[in-house]
């Protein structure tokens, strides 16, 4: 080749490399920048060498070898960039070379062990494709055609060849995209390195790990197959349930993630799919069997959701910040902590199972059609994820020194386990410098929810000093575990966490394993730390400032609690038995007295002779175990069915320091049916005429006043013969059923409907002695419940009741204007009219000051109200004017005009009334 031929194709190159600067991340630019620095020198310096005008062809061949032996299986290979402006001069120059031999049956083999010598395609290269592949050479092998077609752009074949292959481990094959063809037969084993020979028995025939991860990140197409292929092998292995594919759909988070593999528009397009993959699988399922989900793990899925595109009726747009992948995959896990038991219960049946892999295979198939096409018109937008190297750095005279913190992420992520050893070995400089530039724990948890597992391995391995030195609490190892998956907390108990930080307590300060206790897989892990001896010290440790030990502290959660008592079988608690106390003198039945589930497990591990003792213990404000399960009903359950009968109401009557007994409290929450159910009918309305101390009725009353919507229920637990005496019978204190239940419409008409009622008149207008209220004063703040009573009596006897006063008024009618409005108007409807005119006519001035004092204090309106009424019946109240008249508050402004201008100036007014009165 001329020298100016040469030249020509680096002027073309210094063009382009100067566009392309700018499209690579800050240390791979800096990588690609300085080799492409090298390559213009070295072409360069043989422009301008001494020698002739042509350059021979060996010279060219000798610097393509040394080229490659620096580039081969590294983030600078041909396949690794192969639309890199260094890619396209290499090969321009490659093609020319040849050209300049003057060949005319070019074979595109030739221009590619130009390019990378290395390589092995056997004597007679041809695509190799047995039978026992069970897949068919289709129009994806023409991009392989092994000689140029006439009149194509070379160059441009041979960038399509680069974009659609990777290299071997080795790199001594080429492995095409199409390899992956196999899937839709054969297991991943069954893909093989030599696809263009016959195979060596003597060479290794299947693809490795890394070289099918390297396949399957190529691009978003080769993605998203691996995202069916791998769905359809988990539920061919039967893991349909939500729990396997929560977790498919966070290990697709990081996989696909900007800051996992890939760049960031091929991220983009391979976690869509991911996330569309779950939702079809997860709307299958709720149609299929509904389930109910935490509002935690909801909004995770919520948000994951919105990420595509997608938002439910009345959901805000998701913000940029939102979209994170790597924000979205730590709040899915942290999300998911704890709940694995239930997720794992929650899956398809069997059919829509089956339904739901045809419709993956389908899935599957369309991709790989899609992958095959791209590949024939290379149109793949992708690249081989060949990894940055110790040597390349070197070479390209680069330190490992002196980045800030997320470049040095990026740049381990960069980098293989093997690379970062070679770094960091013996290597103080780098290792303190690393070391340091970590600088604290926020900087920490990045590291380890960033990178994989074997890389904090290999960090840990050199830079453990630095690491624990940002751990050096209970709480920052809690929240770097939580923060985790299961793989890397394996990691971090093995390197960095000890005996002594997962039990200290200092203070109000929770060693590791307290704060553990709710995440009972965590906990699991934590506690398999510990010798069969460690742990029995540990459960008899009363470690925190209510004197709880682990044992006491795990009832609140029955994941954890299942497994320590699993371990504790009774025998090994001689000593230190169920009945060790915290401070507050609770042992484990009172603790796990609000946790049906936990309350369960401790009963089925206790000795049942020991159940019965256990239910009578009293901790320090003389609360048995009962007192505290009455309000919840299914550890109510739990405990009765353990007491003997003839036990039973010794222990309902026990009182505890403030006077409450386990029967009383089932009276105010809601529970006493159930304990009534265990009593013989004539026997229950004895219990319920006791006195309770605390409230110094009879519990009938307590449990009328707490629960008048369970009316009905509770009166037929009661003898039919006793029932009505019941209702009609007043209490100590005056109140019957109807003075307690009179504002409820619907337990009136009950009563009056199952208890006929003869003299409603003298029942309702008894009065309660403390108040002087009777049932219709309960009933006013209801006006439906007031004409349910109105209409059981006579029209004589209700004209009565409007003068009936009680304590805090001078008449009912005085009584509903004070306390609702619209009693108030209900009255004023029902009642003649010249009889009503006259009855508020009659309210004293100081009812209405005290009414505007009152409105002043709760907002209720009644005085505008009232006014508003006035004006509209046209109904002059002095005593109304007199008092709005001295009112200074703006907000009766408005109203004082009205009133001014309906019945004209209030001094005349007043003068009138006085006047007409005398």
């Amino acid at each position: 080749m001329k020298k100016n031929e040469l030249m020509v194709l680096l002027d073309k190159y210094l063009i382009d490399k100067s566009e392309e600067e700018k499209q690579y991340t800050y240390i791979k630019g800096i990588l690609i920048k300085k080799h492409g620095e090298k390559i213009y020198d070295i072409f360069n310096s043989l422009v301008n060498s001494e020698n002739n005008e042509e350059i021979n062809f060996e010279i060219f061949k000798n610097i393509f070898l040394t080229i490659w032996e620096e580039i081969k299986c590294t983030a600078l290979s041909y396949t690794a960039l192969p639309e890199s402006a260094t890619t396209k001069f290499l090969v321009s120059l490659a093609c020319a070379l040849f050209s300049e031999k003057g060949k005319t049956s070019l074979s595109l083999i030739e221009v590619i062990q130009l390019l990378m010598p290395s390589l092995i395609f056997g004597e007679s290269p041809e695509i190799h494709t047995p039978k026992d592949w069970r897949w068919q050479s289709g129009s994806a092998s023409k991009i392989s055609t092994l000689s140029f077609q006439e009149n194509c752009n070379r160059t441009t074949v041979v960038i399509k060849f680069l974009k659609t292959h990777i290299i071997s481990d080795n790199g001594q094959y080429i492995i095409p995209l199409w390899a992956l063809n196999s899937l839709g037969t054969e297991e991943i084993n069954m893909l093989v390195h030599n696809y263009y020979f016959e195979n060596d028995p003597n060479l290794p025939s299947s693809i490795s790990d890394s070289e099918f991860k390297r396949l399957s990140t190529h691009n978003s197409l080769t993605k998203n197959l691996i995202i069916h292929y791998e769905s359809m092998q988990n539920i061919a292995q039967d893991k349909t349930t939500l729990l396997g594919q929560l977790h498919l759909l966070y290990n697709s988070l990081f996989y696909n993630s900007k800051d996992g593999i890939g760049t960031e528009e091929i991220a983009g397009s391979g976690v869509e799919k991911a996330i569309r993959n779950f939702f079809e699988y997860y709307n299958k399922l709720q149609k299929s069997s509904p389930f109910t989900l935490d509002d935690k793990l909801t909004e995770s899925l919520n948000k994951l959701r919105n990420c595509i595109g997608e938002y439910l009726p009345g959901e805000r747009p998701i913000g940029p910040l939102e979209t994170c992948m790597l924000l979205r995959k730590n709040s899915l896990h942290q999300a998911m902590l704890g709940k694995e038991v239930q997720l794992a219960g929650i899956g398809l049946r069997e059919t829509d199972s089956k339904e739901f892999i045809e419709k993956l295979k389908i899935e599957f198939s369309t991709t790989l059609d899609k992958l095959n096409e791209s590949i024939e018109t290379g149109m793949i937008e992708g690249y081989d994820h060949l990894p940055l190297t110790k040597k390349l750095f070197e070479s390209c005279n680069i330190k490992f020194t002196g980045y800030s913190f997320q470049s040095l992420v990026n740049l381990i992520k960069d980098l293989p386990e093997i690379e970062i050893e070679k770094i960091l070995l013996g290597n103080e400089v780098h290792i303190k410098n690393w070391g340091k530039t970590i600088k604290k724990l926020e900087n920490l948890i990045i590291l380890f929810t960033e990178l994989t597992p074997t890389k904090i391995e290999t960090l840990c391995k050199h830079l453990l000093e630095y690491l624990k030195e940002y751990l050096n609490k209970a709480e920052y190892l809690y929240f770097l575990l939580t923060m985790t998956n299961e793989e890397m907390q394996k990691v971090i108990f093995k390197h960095l966490i000890n005996k002594e930080n997962l039990l200290i307590n200092e203070g109000v300060e929770k060693g590791l394993l307290d704060l553990l206790l709710p995440i009972s897989l965590l906990f699991e892990l934590t506690w398999n730390q510990f010798s069969e001896e460690e742990k029995l010290l540990i459960l008899g440790n009363k470690n925190n400032p209510r004197g709880n030990t682990i044992l006491h502290s795990s009832v609140t959660y029955p994941g954890t609690l299942q497994i320590v008592l699993k371990y504790l079988t009774p025998n090994r608690m001689k000593g230190n038995s169920y009945f060790t106390l915290n401070k507050n003198l609770d042992n484990l039945i009172h603790l796990a007295a609000p946790y049906p589930e936990s309350l369960e497990m401790i009963f089925n591990w206790l000795p049942e002779e020991e159940h019965l003792n256990a239910i009578k213990s009293i901790n320090i404000v003389k609360n048995t175990p009962l007192h505290i399960a009455i309000k919840n009903l299914d550890s109510l359950k739990i405990i009765l069915k353990r007491i003997p009968l003839h036990e039973l109401k010794d222990i309902l009557f026990l009182s505890n320091a403030c006077n409450e007994t386990p029967f009383g409290l089932a009276c105010e929450n809601n529970n006493l049916k159930i304990i009534l159910k265990l009593f013989l009918e004539n026997d229950r309305l004895d219990l319920l005429k006791q006195y309770n101390k605390k409230t110094g009725n009879i519990f009938l009353e307590d449990y009328a006043f707490c629960n008048s919507n369970k009316i009905p229920l509770f009166l037929n637990l009661l003898p039919k013969n006793q029932r009505l005496d019941l209702i009609k019978t007043p209490f100590e204190d005056g109140n019957t059923f109807f003075h307690i239940y009179a504002h409820n419409p619907a337990a009136i008409n009950y009563l009056f409907e199952e208890f006929p009622v003869t003299q409603a008149f003298t029942l309702f207008t008894r009065v309660i002695q403390r108040t002087r209220d009777t049932v219709f004063h309960k009933a006013v703040n209801n006006p439906a419940a007031l004409k349910i009573l109105f209409d059981k009596i006579t029209c004589e006897e209700y004209l009565k009741i409007l003068n009936l006063s009680n304590r805090y008024s001078h008449s009912f009618v005085e009584y509903a204007l004070k306390r609702n409005f619209d009693s108030f108007i209900y009255i004023w409807q029902r009642t003649p009219k010249e009889h009503m005119s006259e009855l508020i006519k009659n309210i004293q001035q100081d009812f209405f000051e005290i009414l505007f004092q009152n409105d002043q204090l709760d907002q209720k309106n009644t005085c505008q109200k009232l006014g508003e009424f006035l004006i509209s019946e046209k109904i002059v109240l002095p005593q109304f004017i007199e008092v709005l008249n001295h009112q200074e508050s703006s907000k009766f402004f408005e109203l004082k005009k009205a009133i001014n201008k309906q019945f004209g100036d209030p001094c005349d007014v007043l003068y009138n009334f006085t006047l007409n009165r005398r």
